[in-house]
């Protein structure tokens, strides 16, 4: 069988970690040409999906290593695509407001 997938558990840097701009739920509010940008996703996810008790959560009972990321590579090799996940990644990398400040970068 050609193209088989196989799973394997890593631990990833969370600046590796990409939200998914292919999900249609992030992606919803986009046009189908356009592709968002990271800090965009970040955006919606704080705006719309309820981010802000995921980051409550998390910070009232600390991140369960049990409820493991989905990801995969993407094209270039180097960072990882969220494919399940995207509100808890969203809530540990914080707002968007406090993510340009910190100086991230939109990609």
């Amino acid at each position: 069988m050609t193209g088989r997938i196989s799973p394997e558990m890593l631990s990833v840097p969370l600046k590796r970690l990409l939200l998914d701009a292919d999900n249609p739920r992030l992606a919803s509010g986009f046009k189908p040409t356009e592709k968002p940008t990271q800090h965009q996703l970040l955006e919606v996810l704080w705006k719309e999906m309820a981010v802000d008790e995921v980051a409550f959560s998390i910070a009232e009972n600390g991140y369960y290593p049990e409820e493991r990321l989905l990801v995969i590579r993407d094209a270039h090799g180097s960072s990882f695509i969220v494919i399940e996940g995207n509100r808890r990644v969203a809530a540990v990398v914080g707002p968007p407001n406090a993510v340009g400040r910190r100086g991230s970068k939109g990609r």
